[in-house]
């Protein structure tokens, strides 16, 4: 299957950041369900796997099974991508809130009462 790339350290700074951010508490509820997805696609792919093997000599069952396993795949390629539009985001807003700080310093290293 399709895997996220990114190491694990930058993954679980994504999901420290989903954590701690309270504007992406809804992310992080939607990354929730799309990794507990994810999950239940590849334990059905590993249980079709196997009835795919008992099923080689009868070719209906067989192409039955192959077409529920190309529909798993291309589902697990979605869940992938909405995963990855969730780290973009998270990225956006870390981007965001360096931006606005650095204006923010910027402004206050203007102010003649400081």
């Amino acid at each position: 299957g399709e895997r996220l790339t990114g190491s694990r350290e930058e993954l679980e700074g994504v999901l420290d950041a989903l954590i701690q951010e309270r504007g992406l508490r809804f992310q992080l509820a939607s990354l929730e369900e799309f990794v507990m997805e994810l999950e239940g696609c590849r334990n059905e792919l590993a249980k079709m796997e196997k009835q795919a093997e008992a099923l080689r000599d009868k070719r209906d069952g067989f192409a039955s099974l192959q077409s529920q396993a190309e529909s798993l795949l291309e589902r697990q390629q979605r869940i992938v991508s909405d995963i990855r539009t969730i780290c973009q985001t998270v990225q956006d807003s870390a981007d965001m809130q360096a931006a606005f700080k650095s204006v923010g310093d910027a402004l206050a290293g203007l102010n003649p009462f400081r």
